[in-house]
């Protein structure tokens, strides 16, 4: 796991880290702030229309000796379902405890990088399938 940033970027193995949680994601068709099974998730699609920049999605990543919040950007304007976000965090889950390897999305994303920004049940699918392989 990586987050780059100008001031500050950092680098953590699976293997160390106790947990990855997503705490805030851009939900698709909400308003403000929502709870959801995930945590406290935030529509920031509203946001990046009204100038505010890229929706974000807050990580919480914990090692032994550390908790940590990581701010990404996410790969869709509209935002997410939730069955979309639960999946996402259950892949994180596998990564964490080693029962999925994050190489099968890596090589896909290469792969496929020029397609865009995917349909929703076709995110859900790949979800799915990358959790199973």
């Amino acid at each position: 796991m990586e987050a780059v940033d100008p001031d500050d970027s950092r680098v953590w193995t699976w293997q160390e880290l106790r947990s990855a949680v997503v705490e805030e994601v851009p939900t698709a068709g909400t308003s403000g702030r929502v709870a959801r099974l995930l945590g406290s998730m935030v529509t920031a699609a509203a946001g990046a229309f009204l100038g505010e920049g890229p929706p974000e999605i807050r990580l919480r990543l914990e090692t032994d000796t550390e908790s940590t919040v990581v701010t990404v950007y996410a790969a869709t304007a509209g935002g997410y379902a939730a069955k979309e976000a639960e999946l996402s965090q259950a892949l994180l889950a596998d990564f964490v405890a080693g029962t999925a390897h994050p190489g099968n999305l890596v090589r896909w994303g290469r792969e496929h990088a020029a397609q865009g920004t995917l349909e929703p049940v076709v995110r859900e699918t790949l979800l799915i399938a990358w959790a199973q392989a």
